[in-house]
């Protein structure tokens, strides 16, 4: 029964990876065998699986942030639980709690093995045979990236990207107070990348560190995102030491809202480009429309000429009576004018 229920469990953690992680790609190491191995229901399994029952309660009794150990010789086991700054206590136990399950289904013989986890908040369940609180520590660790592309110029893009991820590390790790509390070295910040979509992205390293390792890590991690995965649409990159997540939508946690995104980000104003055929066209028919409005007024020009050359004046002409008379020998009978005009002429002058 205790076997088949084991299997369950294993089963339902498998389903939830397989479920949260359909939209992008994963390549996690999160347990590291290099440092040893352990057999079921040993000393040192017994330890792991009592320190770890036990971080959601001591997790949130000291403010968000536990370092501990159990045991004793080479069966001792050293746990770190931590959730990020601002989170509610009830939401704080349940993030270290599931990830805790997760994290002892995941690597169930490493000795060594950590786990950045959470929807509603981001937390971190850690633990190994060896102390490792002030230490830097690098591996194992865990790239995942979303698989959509990127659709505008990738240029552009990165400058803002390197410009907000950078900044965040040196915002993070100068900022910081000298306590090893959840607040220290978390920061999650915003930047508008013009006629695309805004970058969300969060950093977070344990308080434990310096805040020259810090930066070393995060620093680290950027890098490695560029190198794997530079192109895609958010993703992340998590170590024991530290965290970092940035995606083109707000989030708060590890992996909440990761499958959520179904609608594309707005695409970048497009270049709007006339054919060829079209300019031909265009071409074609103010060249008609010149032709057609010369045609028309050459038609005008010569209508107006015509009816000029036809027209007869309008204007009366008027003599003088000395003129008259001159022409007509003083309205004399042996005149050559025609008599019948003449008669008509002098009535009209009579």
């Amino acid at each position: 029964m205790a076997k088949k229920s084991k299997e369950s469990v294993l089963c339902f953690y498998v389903f939830f990876f397989i479920i949260s992680f359909n939209a992008i790609s994963v390549s996690a190491e999160n347990c590291d065998a290099t440092t040893g191995i352990f057999k079921h229901n040993s000393p040192y399994d017994n330890n792991r699986r009592l320190i770890v029952s036990t971080l959601p309660s001591n997790v949130t009794a000291h403010g968000g942030y536990f370092n501990g150990s159990i045991g004793l010789g080479p069966d001792r086991v050293y746990a770190m639980g931590k959730c990020a700054p601002g989170a509610e206590p009830d939401v704080c136990s349940h993030c270290i709690k599931t990830t805790s399950e997760g994290l002892l289904q995941i690597c169930p013989y490493q000795t060594d093995a950590f786990l950045w986890s959470g929807n509603e908040t981001l937390c971190l369940v850690r633990y190994s045979n060896h102390p490792f609180s002030g230490l830097l520590v690098m591996e194992p660790h865990a790239a995942i990236s979303n698989t959509g592309n990127l659709t505008m110029n990738q240029t552009k893009f990165d400058s803002v990207w390197r410009n907000l991820t950078f900044g965040m590390i040196a915002g993070t790790t100068s900022s910081s107070s000298g306590a090893n509390n959840s607040s220290k070295y978390y920061v999650y910040d915003v930047a508008p990348v013009p006629y695309f979509s805004n970058i969300s992205a969060l950093m977070q390293c344990t308080p434990d560190v310096s805040s020259k390792d810090c930066n070393s890590c995060l620093g680290t991690n950027v890098i490695d995102y560029e190198n794997c995965c530079r192109g895609h649409l958010g993703g992340v990159i998590s170590r024991p030491t530290c965290f970092f997540r940035w995606e083109l939508y707000p989030f708060s946690g590890a992996l909440d809202k990761i499958t959520l995104r179904s609608a594309s980000p707005p695409l970048p104003p497009k270049e709007t480009r006339i054919s060829g055929g079209i300019i031909a066209a265009i071409i074609v028919v103010i060249v008609v429309t010149i032709i057609l409005i010369a045609v028309g007024l050459n038609i005008i020009c010569k209508r107006r000429k015509q009816k000029q050359e036809i027209d007869l004046p309008t204007e009366s002409v008027q003599f003088d009576l000395k003129t008259i008379e001159a022409a007509t020998s003083n309205f004399l009978s042996a005149t050559s004018l025609d008599k019948v005009g003449l008669v008509r002429f002098t009535r009209v002058c009579s």
